[in-house]
């Protein structure tokens, strides 16, 4: 039971408290954006995410960064910038999904969950804003933190000049 301003008593599905996930926008030297596409059974589709994915308890968001950047594209980011957090599902839970920007990547063993399925391709940040713009990539998970990452300033624009490589 929840009780709301007004008084009133409801039943209300609550997932309970998690720890905070975390996800990677990941830039190489030329500039590319590492964009992860997992088969999602729901609507049957090939969506865009970023490498991320839940916290263990007591663990750090940047922790949690790397550690699911290794696991589900492997790859770690020896420079990660937080851009912020947002609420990944705020009518059942409060755990936060925080953005970090990876750069100076080391590949290393990968070692996605079974029932995970991805494919990768780096693109061009123009290229991306395509994709948006027809239409093919629609997953708010993607489209939350790249439109943020890049409203924060000039993160990616002049993101060589904050990490020095």
């Amino acid at each position: 039971k929840v009780l709301l301003p007004n008084g009133q008593k409801i039943n209300y599905l609550h997932f309970g408290k998690k720890p905070d996930s975390a996800m990677v926008i990941c830039q190489r030297q030329d500039k590319k954006i590492l964009v992860q596409f997992e088969y999602s059974y729901p609507p049957d589709q090939w969506l865009a995410q970023f490498p991320g994915g839940g916290g263990w308890e007591k663990e750090t968001p940047l922790i949690t960064a790397n550690r699911e950047l290794a696991e589900e594209a492997g790859y770690i980011a020896k420079k990660l910038l937080p851009l912020g957090k947002y609420l990944i599902n705020n009518r059942r839970s409060n755990a936060y999904m925080w953005v970090f920007w990876g750069r100076r990547l080391k590949k290393v063993p990968r070692k996605n969950d079974q029932e995970e399925n991805f494919k990768y391709r780096w693109y061009f940040q123009e290229e991306i804003n395509k994709m948006i713009r027809d239409g093919k990539i629609k997953n708010n998970h993607f489209l939350n933190p790249f439109s943020n990452s890049a409203f924060f300033g000039t993160v990616i624009i002049n993101f060589e000049k904050i990490f020095t490589d």
